[in-house]
């Protein structure tokens, strides 16, 4: 028993605990009251980078706590020797990997005989994939408060399962009611009358069963307002909440109205309006383009003049607009906003958001519609770019622990296993020595170029993966085992390769290989892959192992 600890019973010996610490997949670790280690789990060396004689005699919050976080984890110790059994904190750590990792840590107090603290058991677990996705889901929150804050009228919310408001902002709220703020955290159904909950509720089921969904309604004063609802996925595609969307459109009825009215001030308006404006008729002819819509399609007015709609927009969207188009037409809606591609001549697509808004005569029989629409195509190449980038390593270039958790969760959700697969888990041999002898520039050009020469070799089918420091994940989709291993072992081949490219020493590269298995989750395949790699380390290293033992019936 390390000194300083008193037991509420015996242990049969100090080896013991050891055997019980190198159990856990979680960083388990034994701590004097100072906050000194006593004992550590062997699961360090995957979390820290660090072998559990690294840090037992050592301090937490000197080891492998980053400088500014150390503070908290003081402060946890000192409420334990205060006289608390349990506290949580989070922290980040530097340790395994150029860039921080964010561990979770549990501490429980271990008390003696007397009932006096002596010390504390500390289990800690990576959380950064955790972490990152909720600072990705607060700067989409932001995104939308800044859209919503920036167009008058508008109103967004986020709605959970439970139809709770989340999130709320936007300049539709009425201040005297306390604004978006005092929506948040309360039942939909306090905040909207029966009926209209009624209609939100329907809706928003729809979502969460994948349908989006667009209305239009009236408030009390003929004010008119449009509504879209929208899910929320999160990265393994599962919708955890709906956007809804309100936008005051009374003043854009009114304006179409009085365009109606008066073609003087109607045609001014048109002409020079910034924004794409046609005139199509109920057959879906142009009947009028103006300047802007000209330049968006890239087509001059005589060609327009000549052709549909249905010829400008993208071949996947022309049902969809010939559907809203005959609703319209029939008397369903009047107004509508939706998003559409335009298909420029060059094949080119440029994404729209079109407001479309049905003229009818003095009789009722629909005259025209009136389309404006605006060019949304950078709007969607940022939010592409951003995406990209959330599932991308900055260092390398590959994919990173999210990316790899998104496809295996896609490919072992498939249930024809027919078509085969592997896991292979990359490890660089003594890498840390080689940071250390020639510098961690050194060792950031090798696993660029590392990837660089593996992106050579793998196939279309194949995802590569940054998962931490120098270890990579290689999904190797379709072929045999033997194909899968050949591979594999080309990888090995290119990695030594690329080592000694850089810095002019020969190195070597350990893996470990896992065949996929029928009704396997990608936790227990990833631990296949693991064992295999410890093997091939245990073996000598530079070299892959492969695990081909079938699951036990």
């Amino acid at each position: 028993m390390p000194q300083g600890f008193t037991a509420v019973r015996p242990l049969a010996s100090h080896y013991e605990v050891e055997a019980m610490f190198a159990a856990f997949a979680d960083l388990v670790t034994l701590h004097d009251l100072d906050g000194t280690i006593r004992l550590a789990s062997d699961s360090s060396r995957t979390i820290l980078g660090l072998a559990p004689d690294q840090l037992v005699g050592r301090r937490a919050a000197d080891t492998f706590v980053l400088a500014e976080d150390a503070p908290l984890l003081d402060a946890a110790i000192e409420q334990l020797s205060e006289g608390n059994d349990k506290l949580t904190v989070t922290f980040r750590t530097p340790a395994n990997s150029p860039r921080v990792e964010w561990l979770e840590t549990s501490l429980a107090a271990i008390r003696g005989h007397r009932g006096s603290t002596t010390g504390f058991v500390a289990v800690s677990r990576v959380v950064t994939a955790r972490i990152q996705a909720d600072q990705h889901q607060q700067a989409q929150l932001e995104r939308y408060r800044q859209i919503a804050d920036a167009v008058p009228g508008m109103t967004a919310w986020v709605i959970d399962r439970e139809l709770r408001c989340r999130f709320a902002a936007g300049t539709g709220f009425p201040s005297v009611t306390g604004g978006s703020q005092a929506c948040v955290d309360r039942p939909l159904s306090q905040l909207l009358s029966a009926e209209r909950f009624e209609t939100a509720r329907r809706r928003i089921e729809e979502c969460f069963a994948g349908l989006a969904s667009i209305e239009e309604n009236a408030r009390p004063g003929r004010h008119q307002f449009w509504s879209r609802y929208l899910p929320v996925t999160n990265a393994a595609g599962a919708i955890e909440e709906v956007l809804v969307v309100n936008l005051e459109v009374t003043d854009l009825e009114r304006t179409h109205e009085a365009l109606r009215r008066s073609e003087a001030s109607f045609s001014s308006a048109f002409d020079n309006s910034p924004i794409g404006m046609a005139i199509i008729a109920p057959d879906g002819s142009v009947m009028r383009a103006n300047d802007a819509f000209c330049a968006l399609t890239r087509r001059s007015r005589e060609e327009l003049h000549r052709g549909s709609l249905s010829h400008l927009i993208h071949p996947d969207d022309v049902e969809s607009n010939r559907e809203l188009t005959k609703r319209m037409l029939a008397g369903e809606r009047r107004t509508a906003m939706v998003e559409r591609r335009y298909l420029r001549p060059d094949h080119t697509v440029v994404h729209t958001v079109m407001s479309i808004t049905l003229v009818r005569d003095e009789v009722g029989r629909p005259l025209h519609l009136v389309t404006q629409v605006l060019d949304v195509t950078d709007r969607h190449r940022l939010e592409a770019y951003l995406e990209e980038l959330v599932l991308r390593d900055p260092l390398t270039g590959a994919h990173n622990r999210r990316a790899l958790d998104v496809e295996l969760a896609k490919r072992l959700a498939v249930a024809d296993q027919a078509a085969g697969g592997a896991l292979v888990l990359f490890d660089i041999d003594n890498f840390k020595d080689l940071n250390d002898t020639f510098g961690h520039d050194v060792g950031d050009d090798v696993l660029r170029h590392l990837v660089g020469q593996w992106r050579e070799r793998l196939r279309r089918s194949d995802v590569l993966v940054r998962i931490g420091g120098d270890e990579f994940v290689v999904l190797l989709g379709g072929g045999d085992p033997d194909d899968a291993e050949s591979v594999a072992n080309d990888l090995l081949t290119l990695a030594d390769g690329a080592i000694l490219t850089v810095t002019g020493v020969a190195s070597s590269v350990s893996a470990g290989m896992a065949i996929f298995r029928p009704d396997e989750n990608p936790s227990q395949l990833l631990r296949r892959a693991d064992d295999a790699l410890y093997l091939a380390k245990r073996a000598g290293r530079g070299r892959l192992v492969v695990d081909r033992v079938e699951p036990e019936i």
